[in-house]
Order: C-alpha cells, then structure tokens, then sequence
C-alpha cells in the first residue's frame, strides 16, 4: 500500500480490502469487491473466499440497487478451514508366555521397534513379571504393520511370542 492510498483511507476517502493469497500475500483494493483481485491478478472468489459484506469507494455517489442502504460497509475475506483430527492412538502390548527367549524378546524389540537395548529389557523384564507390557503408542497402521513383523519373525523362529492391540485414545479435534 502506497502512502497516499493509505493517507485516503485515514483521512475517509476510499475503503480498501485486505485478501488473502495463495502466495500467502495480501493485496489492497479500492472500489466494490467484485473488482477486487488478488496480487496474482486472479479474482479472490476463485480461491474459496467467501464475501462477508460489500466495499465501495466513499468519495463515489451511491447507485441504486447496488451499493445497498447504509453509508458506509466494510468487505471482509474469510476462507474457512477444516476442522482436523488428530489420528486415533493405539498402545502395543507384549504379552509373556513362557516358551519364547528373554534374549529373543530383546532383540525383537530393538529390531522391529527400535527400542535401546536397556529399554528393551525392562519391557521384556515388565511382560515376564506381570504377564504383559506396553511397548509404545502408535497410529493404527504402524500398529497393526509392527504387530505383523512381530508375528512374521516369531514363526520364522518357530517362537509363541504375540503382541496385542488395545485404543489409547480417539481422534480429538485440534
């Protein structure tokens, strides 16, 4: 915006509008809103932006049927969002049994989980004591992917070893 642009909209004699771009710049513009374009020099309404009221230059006479009865009105470019969620949260049990290695479980753990090698321990030190333990939180597709791996590698080794799925919590809003 120029200076005397902004000197006309101080001192009353023009409105302008303030629009969204895609390029994520504004652009400023005089006169009705139907004429206002964005910096791209595409029209505004093309990019899902919705028209609250009507602008119009205060120094032009009021024409009939087009410029509606108040003095003076403000345009305002909205664009609405989507609400979003956040994917629901899924907690990854080890369940004990006592057929499959301690030393096994460990390497499992490190490998499709990528847990440290003392973390791995103490989940596998949880599962053996209290018959099972969280190994992690995850999206539904990674969880049912690691418990897949789980399954695939334990009957390659000919081991009972099994992981559960159990929802940790919905999808909130953002």
């Amino acid at each position: 915006m120029r200076a005397d642009d902004l000197n006309r909209v101080l001192t009353g004699q023009t409105t302008f509008v303030a629009l969204p771009c895609r390029s994520g710049r504004a652009s400023f513009a005089p006169e009705l809103w139907a004429e206002i374009r964005c910096a791209e020099g595409n029209l505004a309404s093309g990019f899902g932006v919705r028209f609250e009221s009507q602008t119009k230059s205060m120094s032009e006479p009021k024409r009939p049927g087009v410029d509606g009865d108040d003095e003076t009105s403000i345009g305002v470019a909205t664009k609405t969002r989507p609400k979003t969620k956040r994917p629901s949260q899924y907690r990854v049990l080890l369940l004990n049994d006592d057929y499959t290695p301690r030393d096994f479980v460990v390497w499992i753990l490190m490998r499709v989980f990528y847990k440290a090698q003392e973390e791995s321990a103490r989940i596998m030190l949880e599962a053996h004591t209290s018959g099972k333990s969280s190994i992690g939180v995850y999206t539904y597709d990674e969880a049912t992917t690691k418990i897949e791996q789980v399954d695939k590698i334990a009957k390659q080794y000919e081991h009972p070893l099994q992981c559960i799925l159990e929802v940790e919590s919905g999808g909130e809003e953002e």
